[in-house]
């Protein structure tokens, strides 16, 4: 193939991996999306995207790969493997530059986790918390051992994330790559669910962590997918293949970019800069080099780096990948082979019966082969020495719009096994209908679930100090049921009364399905004998305003009384706003507001038989109330206060914030919010635009100080130092800042060398 051609089909490849909007002829938006299955008890599952086949067999503790598909509504059903009975069917939105992980870990719903796949600092990586563990505690994330983070150490004991419920995430943050190991605690204690996890992450890869099983038998997974690389990148993967090996380290020149790689394992296709790069193997802990080799890096071209056996050392070296012949084809396959078989002659190697790699020596790779997606046994002919044998592999699936690095790697006596093949893919434009049986359908109307099959666990169970609990109870199908509308991985608060700022009963997490109550009604006797509450008699039923009867009420006033169960087998029965919940009745149709039957707006929520406790009712606090604001406007809560100040969160108009306390010039207060996702932000906001409140009544901050001091011994009011810096925890939707001209104000030079040659940074 011309070269020059060659390099613009693949540039294209690496445009559509990394692109969230189709560049084949099509103005569809698209994103990412991926599969995780971590629900105890189940086996091996089917997920289908609108009634087609889209991942087969996927096995406890594992993903799928990522598949591109349309933004919008898509419906959900997961089977057990070969079933068309579904045991989950759900609707889920992707959305543009939201790549999304759905995640099923209590067998009755997919929890959307949103992944941040943007390019990673240099040399950096990314880490997504995610508590996956059904029926556990909520749980802090600390270090177990210490770590440098920007040259100051991290002691062990540091805590990364406090307070995680069931189905809520944590990040993503940048990080170095480098290897951490966390342990995962009851909240606020020390009591371990898991010690120890080991989080190897590799430069310019996006990484989500979960912990997930049973509370008995709790583990972890740590997945990868590869962040968007810069401009004038290619793309370089690390394969470990000596097998029965210590971990490996690899280097790029002197920083290290994949740290504590176990053998026959790899990573995904990392971005490094276009030119040279001297890449270096230790053992993981060692500073001896093991191996090196010199690259040459071409943007828009992709390559594999191999470790392999070499009679007692350890050689590396570099195979192109050429990806072009997946680049736009979803339907279409493409495979080479890589033999790291010391001594070996790969005489032909074949996935159920047809030959995709044939004559290739020792240190040598084959051209890439295409191939329809299908299902079947990987085997290869083998000439080691001179004895020349058939092996038969294990069942693979190959996905249309993939590319599969085969590495055929030695035998290892301590671990008495045999040459065998190890297989990576990389989704380049793997979708709806990819998989090798994609054209199979799912009947529209299906019969009851079966009888869950027993899983085969993959992770390796952990001790805990955590009881069992009961199983979540599942949605009620035939009764109107609300799913929760928020962000993937943030919760909905459930008030124990018709009105923003009462009581908090609990959380329900994002794709929850509730059971719709009826809508806030009339108040009424809550004792029968008891005459019904004034009130009743002026209440106006908003139905009775609307202009007609086509006009539906308005979700973002319309309160609704649903019921919640629990991940531990209990109930909450508690009041939400319409807006977060996609109402439908039992046929899956949308369900008007205006015909849900009117509750009582003065019956209270309340929980049964549920571990989950609502935070305890403020007394004897002051709050600040947001005024003052023109419409449309919001108060910006700062990290520093000053109207420089970094904006961490923003608020309208009659939000009710906590009062922590206040500038020495009264200018500032620093106040705590909690945002209706459950998430909590800390910070400081101008006192233009709030009014103090103690107990409900108006003051005054002067008042405050003169009056509301004499009513309580508590110290209400203190002055916050200025250097107090505010932050974000649990779940709070990053506030979005432009991008910063880098050559704004700036003197610049332009860089004048000879074509391909570098300037040499001193």
């Amino acid at each position: 193939m011309n070269k020059t051609l060659y390099r613009w089909l693949t540039l294209a490849a690496l445009l559509l991996l990394f692109s969230f909007v189709s560049i084949i002829g099509s103005a569809q938006e698209t994103s990412k999306i991926r599969f995780v299955h971590v629900t105890d008890g189940v086996g091996a599952v089917d997920i289908f995207i609108n009634k087609t086949l889209a991942i087969e067999n996927l096995e406890y503790g594992t993903s799928s790969l990522m598949l591109t598909v349309p933004t919008g509504e898509h419906v959900i059903d997961m089977t057990l493997a070969d079933s068309v009975e579904a045991l989950i069917t759900q609707t889920v939105t992707v959305s543009v530059d939201r790549p999304t992980s759905f995640i099923v870990a209590d067998g009755t719903q997919f929890i959307g986790v949103v992944e941040n796949l943007n390019k990673t600092s240099a040399g950096g990586s990314r880490l997504l918390l995610v508590h996956a563990l059904a029926g556990g505690p909520n749980v802090d994330i600390k270090l177990a051992e210490p770590v440098t983070l920007g040259g100051v150490e991290q002691a062990a004991g540091t805590a990364i994330a406090t307070d995680m419920a069931f189905g809520t995430t944590f990040g993503a943050f940048d990080l170095p790559a480098q290897t951490y190991v966390v342990d995962v605690v009851v909240a606020g204690s020390d009591d371990a669910v898991l010690s120890g996890v080991t989080l190897p992450l590799a430069a310019g890869t996006s990484y989500t962590a979960l912990v997930f099983g049973t509370t008995d038998e709790p583990s972890a997974l740590l997945l990868s997918a590869m962040a968007q690389p810069g401009a004038d990148t290619g793309l370089v993967r690390f394969v470990h293949g000596v097998v029965g090996s210590d971990n490996f380290e690899f280097y790029d020149g002197d920083t290290l970019i994949v740290p504590n790689l176990s053998a026959e394992t790899a990573t995904e296709h990392i971005a490094l800069a276009a030119g040279d790069h001297a890449i270096t193997i230790k053992v993981s802990g060692n500073d001896g080099v093991l191996s090196n080799v010199d690259i040459t890096v071409n943007a828009g071209e992709a390559q594999t780096v191999v470790a392999f056996d070499a009679t007692g050392a350890v050689a590396m070296s570099s195979y192109p990948d050429d990806i072009s012949s997946v680049a736009s084809n979803s339907t279409t396959a493409a495979v080479s082979v890589i033999n790291a078989i010391v001594e070996g002659n790969l005489n032909e190697v074949t996935v159920a019966g047809d030959t995709v790699a044939e004559g290739i020596t020792y240190a040598a790779a084959s051209d890439a082969a295409t191939l329809a997606p299908t299902t079947g046994d990987l085997a290869f002919n083998v000439t080691i020495g001179n004895d020349t044998s058939d092996v038969d592999g294990e069942e693979v699936s190959l996905y249309g719009g993939t590319y599969y690095n085969l590495v055929a790697v030695s035998g290892n006596l301590n671990a008495e096994s045999e040459p065998h093949i190890l297989v990576f893919p990389t989704s380049i434009s793997t979708t709806i209908g990819s998989a090798p049986s994609g054209g199979i359908q799912l009947a529209a109307t299906l019969p009851a679930a079966p009888t869950l099959a027993p899983a085969s666990t993959v992770a390796a169970p952990l001790p805990t100090a955590i009881a069992a609990q009961p199983t979540a109870a599942a949605p009620v199908t035939d009764a109107i049921t609300g799913r929760v509308l928020l962000d993937p991985g943030a919760n909905l608060q459930l008030r124990q009364n018709p009105n923003a700022d009462a009581l908090s009963l609990g959380l329900a997490p994002s794709g929850r399905v509730l059971i719709v109550n009826g809508r806030e009604g009339a108040f009424v006797a809550l004792v029968d004998g008891q005459p019904v509450p004034a009130e009743a008699e002026t209440f106006v039923d908003p139905v009775g305003l609307l202009p007609d009867e086509q006009t539906d009420l308005d979700p973002t006033v319309t309160w609704v009384n649903v019921t919640f169960n629990t991940p531990d087998g209990g109930q909450i029965t508690a009041w939400v706003l319409a807006q977060f919940l996609d109402i439908r009745d039992g046929r899956g149709d949308k369900e008007r507001l205006r015909d849900l039957e009117p509750i009582g707006g003065n019956i209270p929520g309340g929980a049964s038989e549920t571990a989950v406790t609502p935070p305890p009712i403020p007394t004897d606090s002051l709050s600040a109330l947001v005024f003052n604001l023109d419409p449309g406007v919001a108060l910006n809560i700062r990290r520093t206060p000053s109207t420089d100040g970094e904006v961490i969160g923003k608020v309208t108009t009659g939000t009710t914030l906590v009062y922590l306390g206040g500038s020495e010039d009264d200018q500032w207060a620093f106040v705590q919010y909690t945002t209706p996702e459950g998430g909590v932000i800390e910070g400081w906001v101008t006192v233009l635009y709030i009014q103090y409140t103690y107990n409900g009544k108006t003051y005054t901050l002067e008042d405050f100080k003169n009056i509301v001091s004499r009513l309580t011994s508590q110290a209400l009011f203190e002055v916050i130092p200025s250097d107090t810096i505010g932050g974000v925890r649990g779940n709070v939707t990053p506030i979005t800042v432009p991008t910063v001209d880098p050559l704004k104000d700036q003197f610049v030079a332009a860089v004048e060398l000879d074509s391909g040659a570098n300037l040499q940074l001193r």
